[in-house]
């Protein structure tokens, strides 16, 4: 009876996490952030080139675009959308599809290890984390990653080695972030069992994601290193907002149920202590490595929770009572997350960038922009063309990271743009400070395309119901690209 109401609460945490997926999968049409934006618009591009040239073509643009992020997530959605127009929505069903499958196979790893009740458990304490469940529910690198870490989990639980090569494939084609939990994960079942062998089934799998890194490994060594500690918005932040942080990666009532069945599960080191070395070597890494960094995002570190699950799955087993609690706490956070997904997910208000693509008669009109808003970035742009069968040229002119600004490159792609694109000075002393510094030549711009005289005067659109405003300049009918430059500084 009790091992009945287990499961059911299993199920209603885990339908309870997919329903807070697709709530707020709904509730943002959009392609949230630049990122989302970039990963969708990539995705629609690879299916195009797929249907006019075939599996050659789509696998020279596997190979040769986006050198900065592993084509994992390209290729399974061109796999998943082969006989219809992949949709953001589409793709995000498949990044939820793919996650859930990670957690049953993840769940069937821990089963070497505990009962299939207690592995059930730690499954769903695991997806019901906010940081992992938002990165299954939008459409992003994650979900290989998932797969490919629980496939590493499953692997080396129930000894497998060809899954372990299958698992060191995808994950090596998913995300950069995947070394930090593979390579310490492989290192210590190897040192523990004392199976040199593990390693040539690693090589084996490292072998078929050779051919992108031979040709990429610099570009994405270079972004990733990027996006851990010279992205625009690292800050510094003390140990109290990372705590803070850490546990919303966690759910604040998860963490509470994690230390529940963490405690207990040390007391079974000396016959899982295979198991618990395992997990730890995949679980720690990412995160300290995180913790150092600027940019402590818990997207960013979440995947290390899922090696995590096997100390969870040998804790359940030890304390009914623990257990109990556990799953109580963990169905009461994913039925709150589903309930109001809208204040306990990540949110923001896209801009729907269709208004300006009816105001522009091109196909594939030039558009550039300066200046940052919520939702005002080249990916998101593109979109409004792309999702419609057509396609954009977007160019930011300029990024605070540039420091100085080229002001003769500047007005060059200016003054070739069908439409210029500028936050007013006025929206930006609004601003706070860390906004601004995207914002500071915003001003001058306006006076040189003004003087320029190739511009009609600057509309005023106000954006969403933050009612923020920017302005549009609009290339003048039938005047040539070549059109009279301001002199320049």
């Amino acid at each position: 009876m009790r091992q009945r109401i287990i499961w059911l609460l299993v199920a209603i945490s885990s339908v309870a996490s997919v329903v807070a997926a697709i709530r707020w999968s709904l509730l943002h049409p959009l392609p949230l952030y630049w990122d989302e934006a970039n990963y969708i618009n990539q995705s629609i591009i690879d299916h195009r080139l797929f249907q006019s040239g075939g599996v050659i073509r789509l696998l020279k643009q596997l190979l040769f675009s986006d050198p900065e992020r592993p084509p994992a997530y390209r290729a399974i959605a061109v796999g998943a959308t082969l006989f219809s127009t992949p949709t953001l929505l589409k793709l995000r069903m498949v990044s939820l599809a793919l996650s859930v499958t990670a957690m049953v196979v993840l769940w069937n790893g821990m089963r070497a290890v505990s009962s299939p009740v207690n592995a059930a458990v730690a499954a769903a304490a695991v997806f019901s984390m906010p940081g992992i469940l938002f990165g299954a529910a939008w459409y992003g690198t994650e979900f290989p990653l998932y797969l490919a870490i629980a496939l590493l989990i499953d692997s080396l639980l129930r000894e497998r080695p060809f899954e372990l090569a299958l698992a060191i494939a995808i994950g090596s084609l998913a995300k950069t972030t995947f070394f930090l939990i593979g390579v310490p994960t492989i290192f210590t079942a190897t040192f523990v069992d004392r199976k040199p062998r593990l390693f040539f089934y690693a090589i084996a799998g490292s072998l078929i994601a050779a051919p992108w890194w031979a040709i990429r490994w610099r570009s994405a060594l270079e972004y990733a290193r990027y996006g851990a500690t010279g992205a625009r918005w690292a800050v510094t932040r003390g140990l109290a907002d990372r705590a803070v942080t850490f546990v919303g990666g966690f759910g604040i009532l998860t963490f509470v149920a994690s230390l529940l069945l963490l405690e207990p599960s040390w007391r079974a080191w000396r016959t899982q202590r295979r198991a618990i070395l395992i997990s730890l070597a995949g679980s720690l890494p990412l995160p300290m490595a995180a913790a150092i960094s600027p940019v402590f995002v818990a997207r960013h570190f979440a995947p290390a929770f899922l090696p995590l699950a096997v100390l969870l799955a040998i804790g359940a087993s030890v304390s009914h009572w623990r257990e109990n609690v556990a799953l109580a706490l963990v169905c009461v956070q994913t039925i709150s997350l589903a309930a109001f997904v809208s204040v306990l997910f990540p949110s923001s208000e896209p801009i729907d960038w269709s208004w300006l693509r009816s105001t522009i008669s091109k196909r594939k009109p030039v558009i550039s922009f300066i200046g940052l808003l919520p939702g005002l970035s080249p990916p998101e742009i593109r979109y409004a063309w792309l999702r419609e069968g057509d396609d954009a040229d977007v160019s930011w002119l300029w990024a605070p990271e540039n420091q100085r600004i080229d002001w003769p490159r500047v007005m060059d792609l200016a003054l070739t743009s069908d439409i210029v694109l500028v936050v007013p000075p006025f929206e930006v002393t609004q601003m706070s400070e860390i906004d601004q510094r995207d914002n500071v030549f915003n001003g001058e711009l306006i006076t040189r395309l003004e003087a320029s005289n190739a511009f009609e005067a600057p509309q005023v659109k106000e954006l969403g119901h933050s009612r923020q405003h920017l302005f549009i300049f609009e290339r003048k009918q039938g005047l040539p690209a070549t059109a009279a430059r301001p002199p320049t500084r």
